[in-house]
C-alpha cells in the first residue's frame, strides 16, 4: 500500500474482543519506504540498518519480541511475539517485500528458511509478494501458486485502488499457518495511498490500556442546521436551550482513544473526513482531473498540518515541565529522554526474554539466576566486645518491652 511519498500504510495486527481497549494496534507491517518509519509507543524493526529500509515492523511497547535475523536478498523482518504465560505458544510475524525482478528461488528459499525457525508455532506472513494471482489481478504469475499457505485475502473485495486505465484489484496476500479465528478486512481508509489499510484480528491477551472518549463537534453542521428553524422570538428560554442542546448531541461524534492521546484536533479530522469524501466521489469519476488534483492539495494540507501538531504538542510538553522539575511526571519524562532503556517496562522485557529463551523449569531458572547473582549465605565471625560490660544491656528482652 504505497502513498505518495512511498510510504506503505501497514496492516494491523488486533484482537477479536469487542471491547475498544481489545482493538487497539498491537503490530504495524509497513513497507517500501522512503524513510524510517515512527510511531509513539511503538518500537520498530528494520529490515536494514540504512535511513530509508524498505520493510519495517512497529510493535506496541506493552508486547515482548525478539528479532531473527535471515540474510536473503529478499527483503524481510521475522519478529517473534513473546507470550505472557509460559504455556501460550509464540507468534511468528514475517513482513516481506520481494521486488519483482527476483527469482522465485529466493521467495522460496526465504520461505522455507522462515518455516524453520518458526517450527510448529503459529506464524503470520504477509507484504507485497510482487506474486500476482488470477482471483485478485489480471495477470497470473507462477509465484502466486508456490506459496503453500493458507490465504486469508477475500478476491471479491478490492484492496487496490485503480486509476482512469486500470480497475480496482486485491494484490496484497495475507498467509498464515497453525492459526485459528483470524479475520481479514480492508478499511477504508487509505492515509493518501492507491492501497487500503488491511485489518487482521488474531486471538491475543492484550494489554488494557486506560481510554478517553473525545467529543469532536460538527459547529458548521450545527449552524446549518439552526439557521433552517423558523426565525421567531424566543418565548421560553429552557426550551430554547434544550433545543439547542439537542442540535450539538446530535451533531456531536465520540471518538475512544488511548491515555496518551489526551487531545484531539478537530481541524485534522475534518481534513481526514473531507479527503475521504472526495476519494469516493473520484472512485466513480477517475477521468476527473480536477478531484485528482484536490485529494492532492488535501494530502499535502493534512501532511503540514500533522508535521505542525507533532511540533505543538512537544511545545506543550515542554512548557509543561518548566518550572515544575520537581514533580514525577517531569522527572519520569527526562529520564525517558536520557536513557529509555531504564524503563521499567525494558526490565520486564528483559525477563521475559530470559524465561522464554531458557529450556529449564521456571523453579530451576530461578535457583540459577540467584546463584549466580546473589552472594552465598556465609557469614563472618565478628570480632569480640572489649568494652566495659553493660548488665542492663546484655539482660533477655522482657515481655514489657516487647509490647
Amino acid at each position: 500500500m504505497k502513498t505518495p511519498n512511498g510510504t506503505r500504510p501497514p496492516a494491523t495486527n488486533t484482537p477479536p474482543a469487542p471491547d475498544p481497549r481489545d482493538q487497539e494496534l498491537r503490530a504495524l507491517r509497513v513497507e517500501d519506504t522512503q524513510h524510517q518509519a515512527k510511531l509513539p509507543s511503538y518500537r520498530a524493526v528494520h529490515s536494514d540498518s540504512t535511513s530509508t529500509p524498505r520493510v519495517s515492523t512497529l510493535i506496541h511497547s506493552t508486547l515482548t519480541y525478539q528479532q531473527h535475523k535471515i540474510t536473503s536478498s529478499t527483503l524481510c523482518v521475522l519478529v517473534e511475539i513473546i507470550p505472557t504465560t509460559l504455556k501460550t505458544p509464540p507468534i511468528f510475524i514475517a513482513n516481506i517485500y520481494h521486488s519483482p525482478g527476483h527469482a522465485i528461488a529466493t521467495l522460496d528459499a526465504l520461505l522455507q528458511r522462515i518455516h524453520r525457525i518458526a517450527g510448529r508455532n503459529p506464524l503470520l506472513i504477509g507484504g507485497d509478494f510482487n506474486s500476482q494471482h488470477r482471483d485478485g489481478l489480471s495477470v497470473h504469475h507462477s509465484t502466486g501458486s508456490h506459496l503453500r499457505l493458507t490465504t486469508h485475502n477475500n478476491f471479491h473485495t478490492p484492496t487496490r485502488i485503480g486509476n482512469s486505465v486500470t480497475m480496482d484489484t486485491s494484490p496484497d496476500l495475507t498467509l498464515s499457518r497453525s492459526l485459528k479465528d483470524i479475520s481479514w478486512s480492508p478499511t477504508q481508509h487509505t492515509l493518501g495511498s492507491d492501497h487500503y489499510i488491511i485489518a487482521i484480528q488474531m486471538p491475543h491477551t492484550p494489554h488494557r490500556p486506560r481510554l478517553l472518549t473525545h467529543n469532536l463537534i460538527h459547529w458548521d453542521a450545527i449552524r446549518s442546521a439552526r439557521r433552517k428553524l423558523p426565525s421567531t422570538r424566543i418565548e421560553d428560554i429552557d426550551d430554547w436551550v434544550s433545543s439547542l442542546l439537542n442540535d450539538i448531541s446530535a451533531h456531536t461524534q465520540h471518538i475512544t482513544t488511548r491515555s496518551d492521546t489526551p487531545t484531539l484536533d478537530t481541524c485534522l479530522a475534518h481534513l481526514w473526513e473531507a479527503h475521504h469524501s472526495i476519494l469516493e466521489r473520484w472512485k466513480r469519476q477517475k477521468h476527473n482531473r480536477t478531484l485528482k488534483r484536490r485529494l492532492a492539495t488535501l494530502q499535502t494540507q493534512i501532511t503540514a498540518h500533522a508535521e505542525e501538531l507533532c511540533r505543538s504538542n512537544w511545545g506543550q510538553v515542554c512548557n509543561s515541565i518548566a518550572g515544575n522539575l520537581s514533580t514525577k511526571y517531569a522527572w519520569h519524562l527526562l529520564r525517558h529522554v536520557i536513557k529509555p532503556t531504564n524503563a521499567r517496562t525494558t526490565s520486564q522485557h528483559h525477563i521475559a526474554h530470559l524465561f522464554h529463551n531458557t529450556t529449564l523449569f521456571p523453579d530451576s531458572f530461578l535457583d540459577q539466576l540467584r546463584t549466580a547473582h546473589t552472594a552465598p549465605g556465609t557469614s563472618s565471625p565478628l570480632p569480640p566486645y572489649t568494652g566495659a560490660p553493660n548488665e542492663a544491656l546484655d539482660n533477655n528482652i522482657s515481655e514489657q518491652e516487647a509490647a
